[in-house]
């Protein structure tokens, strides 16, 4: 099955996280470092980086995992607008906790609430409030109102 983001919705979500090939903190921005090697699964060691090939082969997976997640627990996920499949997408992959402690949010989409109060709910959001994610929550609601990403 096909990954839902669209390209546009990936283009955001790259710009938005930015590539690093080296592991760093995702809280301060520092490179992470330690006496040995940075390993992860079997044996994979991280202190040399990610190849962007890499990093993009694992944004995909992680991505198909969200998409998978929606999928399995709403039935409507495949026919919703592609501005929504979008940005519940980019919550599951950017949200500790994942994207389905946004009931409320699903809840508006599934129901075709008026597009209002669906971007109000990003907007009454603790990452909408956080200075360090502020900016692009309220892209994702900006998206949401128009339809599109600008």
């Amino acid at each position: 099955m096909p990954l839902k983001l669209t390209p546009d919705g990936l283009a955001r979500l790259k710009l938005d996280e930015g590539f690093r090939a080296a592991p760093y903190d995702d809280e301060t921005g520092q490179a992470i470092t330690c006496s040995g090697n940075i390993t992860i699964g079997y044996g994979t060691n991280l202190s040399d980086g990610l190849s962007t090939a890499e990093a993009d082969w694992l944004l995909q997976s992680r991505l198909m995992d969200s998409q998978e997640k929606l999928e399995r627990n709403f039935a409507a996920f495949q026919g919703w607008q592609d501005i929504y499949t979008d940005v519940l997408l980019m919550i599951d992959y950017n949200c500790k906790g994942g994207v389905l402690e946004w009931r409320k949010l699903i809840m508006l989409i599934a129901t075709d609430a008026p597009v209002i109060r669906i971007a109000n709910e990003v907007r009454d959001s603790d990452a909408w409030r956080s200075s360090k994610t502020h900016a692009r929550y309220e892209r994702m609601a900006c998206a949401i109102e128009a339809g599109h990403w600008p």
